[in-house]
Protein backbone atom coordinates (compact mmCIF):
# COMPACT_ATOMS: atom_id res chain seq x y z
CA UNK A 1 0.00 0.00 0.00
CA UNK A 2 1.53 3.14 -0.83
CA UNK A 3 1.72 6.41 1.35
CA UNK A 4 -0.37 9.63 0.09
CA UNK A 5 0.60 13.25 0.69
CA UNK A 6 -1.13 14.70 3.58
CA UNK A 7 -1.74 18.15 1.64
CA UNK A 8 -3.31 16.95 -1.79
CA UNK A 9 -3.78 13.19 -1.23
CA UNK A 10 -2.09 12.20 -4.19
CA UNK A 11 -0.28 8.64 -4.14
CA UNK A 12 3.48 9.02 -3.46
CA UNK A 13 5.86 5.94 -4.97
CA UNK A 14 6.62 4.82 -1.29
CA UNK A 15 5.23 2.37 0.76
CA UNK A 16 3.74 2.76 4.09
CA UNK A 17 6.52 0.64 5.46
CA UNK A 18 9.34 2.43 3.75
CA UNK A 19 11.69 4.11 6.76
CA UNK A 20 11.61 8.01 6.47
CA UNK A 21 15.43 8.03 5.79
CA UNK A 22 15.06 6.68 2.34
CA UNK A 23 11.74 8.64 1.33
CA UNK A 24 12.13 12.09 -0.40
CA UNK A 25 10.30 14.79 0.81
CA UNK A 26 9.01 13.63 3.82
CA UNK A 27 8.33 16.15 6.60
CA UNK A 28 9.03 15.08 10.03
CA UNK A 29 6.12 16.20 11.94
CA UNK A 30 3.74 16.10 9.56
CA UNK A 31 4.21 13.06 7.16
CA UNK A 32 4.75 12.31 3.34
CA UNK A 33 4.53 15.15 1.16
CA UNK A 34 4.35 14.91 -2.59
CA UNK A 35 7.02 16.62 -4.93
CA UNK A 36 4.91 19.04 -5.98
CA UNK A 37 3.39 19.99 -2.41
CA UNK A 38 7.09 19.99 -1.70
CA UNK A 39 8.17 23.00 -3.58
CA UNK A 40 5.19 25.00 -2.68
CA UNK A 41 6.07 24.86 0.90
Amino acid sequence: MKDKCVLCGVETPYDKTTHIDYRLHYVEGAGQLCKECYEKE
